[in-house]
Parts: C-alpha cells; structure tokens; sequence
C-alpha cells in the first residue's frame, strides 16, 4: 500500500487515499499531493493520522471533510470549532470524537446559521436522553396515568361512568397494543418487564440506545384499530377519542413510533392533528410533513412552524398551493430553500433565482430539480464556488456547449470531471489529451482512456500516449468497441496488451493475436477471458508455461474434456487451479480427490464447490493439511465433519468443532 502511495497513477493515489486500509505513512504521504480529490479524500479517512490531518487544516479546502471525519481527534475539532465557515463548524458539531461537554455552553458567532445551532441543541437532546436512560425508569414512568375522560362533568354518577367507561377502554387497547408488540405476559410489573424485554422497553420510550437493534413499529397500530373494529363501531366518537388519546400516549413515549405513525399514509386525521403537540411532537412534525395524505390545513400549520427542519420537510411535498411554496421559496432558512429548490413544483423564474441564492446548498438543489433549464445551468456552471461548478461539471443534464465554456476551469477536480462527462465534446478531448501532456496529468488523460464513451477520432491520441497507462486503460475499458481493442491487442506495449487481454469484448481477430502473444503474462490473461473461442482455448492448452494453463483452469466457460485434460496435466500447480475451482464435473474433482500431490488435494478440501463423495474420501487423508482445509471448508458435508471431530490431530478436531475461531 506503502508503494502505491507513490504510483504515477493518480487514480491509484486516490484510492490509497481513501481506503480505510492505507497505513499511517501513505496517508501521512498522501496529504503533500498537489492533486485535489486525493486530499479530499486523506481528509475524510478515518485512518489517517493527526499529523496529515493537522496539515490538511491549514487550507480552507479541506477543513469540511476533516471536521465530519469520525478519526479527527479532539484537539483538532477544538480548533476547527472557530472557523468562520458554517460547514466546518457544522461537521464539529456532528463529530461524535467532540465530547458535548466541549460543546456546552459555546456560543456561536453571529455569522453561523441556524443548521449549526440545530446541531448543537440535537446533541444537547441526546446528552439528555443518555442521562435519563442511564437513571432507569420506575414502573409509574413505564405506564403513565390511566386516562380519564376529560369531557365528562367533574360531578355526579353520571361523570363517574363516563371516567370508569373511558379506563376500561384505556385498558382494553394497551393491552391489544402489548399483543401487537409481543408482550404476552401481563402478570409481571411494569420494571420486571422493562428489565426482561428491551422489545417492550423500546415501543414504550423510543429508540435511545444505538446498540439496541432497531424495531419497526411499521402497521402495529393499523393492525390495532382492525382488531377492535368489532366492537369500537363506526360512530361511537367517545371510543374512537379514547383510542386516538391511548395511541398518542405511546406516540409521545416512543419516538421511533411517532415518527412511523405520523409518516403513515393510513394514519386516523384525527391521531395526524394530536402528532403535532407533545414531547415528540417536533420529530413527529418532521414526518408529518412528508405523509402524502396530510391534509392541507396541517401541511399550512407547519408550513409556519419555528423550527426549520419542519418547514424543510413540508417544502419539498409535490401537492403544495402557490401560496404556500411561495413562503418556502422566500423562507430565511437555507434549509428550507434548498427543500424548495428540489421540488418539482418549482420552474422558470422561480427557479433561476434560487440559482444565485447565498447558500451553496441551496444552489447545489437546484441542480437535481427535474425543471432545471439551460440558461440555469449556465449561470451555476460560473459560480465563484468550485464545490458548484465541479457539481455541473458531474451532472450527466449538463449540455456539450456549457461543458466546452467550463473547459478552461482552474481547478483540476473540475476538468477531470469534464474529462469523464459523457456530453463533453470531442473537441475539449482532444484538447486536453494534447495539451495536459506529464506525470501530472496522467490521472486525466486515463480518466479519458476510461469514459463510456471513447470518439473514435480520439482513439489515435490515446494510443500515442507517452504513459502507457492511457492506452492500457483504453484496452481493458469494457465500452470500448472492437475496432479500438483490435489496435490496442497490436500495441507494441505488452503491458497494453495485457489491459486488453482481460476485455470481455474482444474481438475474435484480436484474441487470435494475443493467444500467439511472446509475453506469458499477457496469455495467462487472455487465458481467463470468457470470450475465448475453442481454437483459442487448444492453443492456450498446449502452452509451454504452467502458469498460462494454470489461468485457463479459471475460465468459466471451459468444456469439459479440457478441464479432464487439465486436470491431468503434469504441473501440480495447473491441477491444483483445477482443484480450486468451481466449473468442473463431479467426476474431475473426485479424480483429483486421489491425487498423489498433497497440494492439489489440500486445494480440493477447501473447495466448497467439491462433492460430497470427494470431501468423505479427503475426511481420512493421511496428509495432516489436507484434512485441516476441509475442516475449515464452509460447505463441508456432515458425515466428513462428524470424522474430523474424532481426528487423531488435536488441531484438525478443534478446527472441525470451531474452537480454533479468534473472538
């Protein structure tokens, strides 16, 4: 990994960039390259050290990444936490590696929006949560007060039956509801069940603990009302209140189940208007507005509320009135702009006048609005933000003559985006491949080797590359067609030819050539390629190099008398290939079950694909490797496990019973 690190590839540096894999030094390494989506991509690794991090956060460009990165270390968030920018101090706030009491009490400067603010006051909810969960619950808190019909008169008999009516109705309900949700046993108090059955604990307070599994609650309390239709009748409004009061009771108890409930599109209307007060009434808000059955009188009630993730999500509803996507499209939140902006019932003016919004996202919207014109498109491909442009660079909506007047951008990102877009014109192709000649350029010009769709009048250009990386790439590109894999299978370079070898759409003409080929490396390859042809696969078989008739073991589209052909061959490292593979007949592998090389039956062992009768006869190999790889075969046959267990080898039956497994 260390040496890829230092591969003239870009793309090979990226990707050690952004595996979670890289040791500390390549990423260390890595945050001194000049290319800019390979320091994204250090900046964002949970595994990079403090030290690339330190070096990345001193350039404005990376300090977003670096902030949400959940390897960041606290010393750092701690600086990142004064930044002026809004993204940084947004992504602090989310990174779980700040500790929230570094957090309480910070005062924002005037400059930062309200999403940071919500941020911070979702952490303080959680710090709250975790501190109550930590507390327990009694059994009062687990059941709550009976309910009590607050419409009947506080006087007389008459008030007393209504009350008693209204508990035994409470209490008919929970107890359907305890069904719904497993809870069978009633008999034990509301702490013993707590204790014994976190499925229970769950439904009555929410979602609080991330290591608990989560619990759908989805139909529970449809599947409720069904269960008392036979009794509740249409038109007795007085049960019909109680059983709306008892659900919004495990509403506000559970959050996980009042977002499900509000989100709902078979939700009661009369249990939709109690979801919006309460103490889950802010997450139940935040579902309410996405149900595609909220009436119109609740989607205008949040359409107004105070809190903006609320509006956010109404802005985005395709059934809004004018007047109300009117309210969103001039909302002060950014948020909710860039929930309006997205939404299809925004076009024309509207539109293009969010594309000079002051909030990047809100810009960013508006590019995936299906109603997004080309003069829109235009304006946004000049933003000041590189974040945008290289945005409308990516888009696959973004017309060839916007992609030509982008072409010049100065940003690298950019024109390797321009370079990969399939719209781009023939013409900025060629211009780059001529004029972004180097090392330093190679990222680019394969990244052009590499589109969908290669102009056949840039074919020549790529050929002619002075890395030959490019044309390697344009070989083993699998849209390229078989005019151009036929000029790459004649490339002087064996390593070019190599990237052909393994094209699943070689033509016949050019597998012919490289079959003939003088480097072994580049038959083994061809060797393995699907689309070799009989005559091909006779010539490949009487290869001199074990390691090219080792490869066409692996071909999947062998027949089977070369794989008994194979099979027999001389060299135990081609039957060993057969052995391990997965295409061959009953009958090869129970032939190769009597090998009289030890590695060739210790790679049949480990093959799951070997059959029954060849795994029984290797459960008594004399070879102590042999039945070792058997015991760890995940598709072992019972009969040859039950052998292992009683093998004479300690280690072979401790493999067999699964001891030998790290926990």
């Amino acid at each position: 990994m260390s040496l890829l690190a230092l591969d003239e590839d870009g793309e090979v540096r990226e990707a050690v960039a952004g595996s979670r894999n890289a040791p500390a030094s390549a990423l260390l390494l890595l945050s001194d390259d000049d290319y800019m989506l390979i320091g994204f991509n250090v900046a964002g690794n949970p595994g990079s050290p403090d030290a690339a991090l330190a070096k990345l956060a001193k350039s404005n460009l990376y300090r977003a990444d670096i902030a949400w990165n959940p390897g960041a270390p606290e010393w750092l968030l701690k600086e990142l936490l004064d930044d002026d920018n809004s993204e940084v101090v947004l992504g602090v706030v989310n990174n779980r590696n700040m500790p929230y009491e570094a957090l309480e009490g910070y005062k924002f400067k005037d400059s930062m929006d309200t999403e940071c603010r919500y941020a911070l006051e979702i952490r303080r909810q959680e710090e709250l949560e975790c501190r109550y969960v930590d507390e327990g619950f009694s059994d009062e808190e687990l059941w709550g007060e009976p309910w009590v019909d607050r419409n009947a008169s506080s006087e007389g008999e008459g008030a007393s039956a209504a009350g008693q009516e209204g508990v035994i109705v409470v209490a008919e309900l929970r107890a359907c509801l305890m069904e719904v949700c497993g809870w069978i046993d009633s008999s034990k108090s509301g702490e013993e069940l707590f204790c014994k059955n976190e499925d229970i604990a769950r439904c009555l307070h929410g979602y609080r603990r991330s290591e608990w599994p989560v619990i759908r609650y989805d139909g529970s309390y449809v599947e409720l009302l069904k269960s008392f239709t036979f009794w509740l009748g249409s038109g007795n409004l007085d049960t019909m209140n109680a059983l709306v009061y008892v659900l919004q009771d495990y509403v506000e108890r559970s959050p996980k189940f009042a977002s499900q409930v509000a989100a709902n599109p078979e939700t009661p209307l009369a249990l939709l208007g109690g979801l919006m007060s309460g103490k889950n009434g802010l997450r139940a808000k935040k579902a309410l507005g996405g149900n595609s059955s909220a009436p119109l009188p609740i989607l205008a009630t949040l359409a107004r509320d105070e809190n903006e993730e609320v509006r956010a999500s109404v802005a985005g509803s395709a059934s809004l009135p004018d007047y109300l996507l009117s309210l969103f499209l001039e909302d002060d939140s950014a948020m909710v702009r860039a929930a309006a902006a997205v939404n299809p019932l925004v076009e024309g003016a509207s539109l293009k006048k969010l594309a000079f919004d002051s909030s990047r996202g809100v810009r960013l919207s508006v590019l995936h609005n299906p109603n997004v014109a080309v003069d829109i498109v235009s304006v946004l491909a000049e933003d000041e933000d590189a974040r945008i442009r290289l945005a409308v660079a990516e888009s696959p909506k973004t017309p060839p003559e916007i992609l030509e007047s982008m072409s010049d951008d100065r940003e690298v990102g950019i024109i390797s985006a321009i370079a990969r877009n399939p719209n781009t014109p023939e013409s900025v192709l060629a211009r780059y491949l001529n004029d972004f000649k180097g090392q330093q350029h190679l990222h680019l010009r394969s990244s052009i080797a590499k589109r969908d769709l290669v102009p056949e009048g840039i074919v020549p250009l790529l050929l002619a590359d002075e890395n030959s990386f490019v044309p390697h790439d344009l070989g083993a590109n699998p849209n390229a067609d078989a005019d151009m894999l036929m000029k790459v299978s004649l490339h002087e370079s064996s390593f070019v030819r190599y990237g052909a070898a393994r094209n699943p759409n070689l033509p016949d003409e050019a597998i012919d050539s490289l079959v003939k080929d003088e480097d072994k490396e580049v038959r083994a390859k061809i060797a393995q390629n699907p689309r070799c042809h009989q005559k091909a696969i006779s010539i490949l078989l009487r290869d001199d190099e074990e390691k090219v008739r080792g490869s066409l073991a692996r071909n999947p589209n062998l027949p089977n008398w070369v794989l008994e052909i194979l099979a027999g061959d001389e060299s135990v490292k081609v039957r060993s290939e057969v052995a391990a593979g997965e295409f061959s007949p009953d009958s090869i592998y129970e032939l190769l079950s009597e090998d009289k090389d030890a590695v060739v039956r210790t790679a049949l062992a480990g093959n799951p694909a070997a059959p029954v009768k060849a795994m029984r006869l290797l459960a008594h190999d004399e070879d102590v490797e042999v039945r070792k790889a058997l015991a760890r075969n995940p598709g072992i046959d019972r009969e040859a496990l039950s052998v292992l267990l009683d093998d004479p080898s300690h280690e072979v039956a401790s493999i067999a019973s699964g001891d030998d497994i790290p926990f």
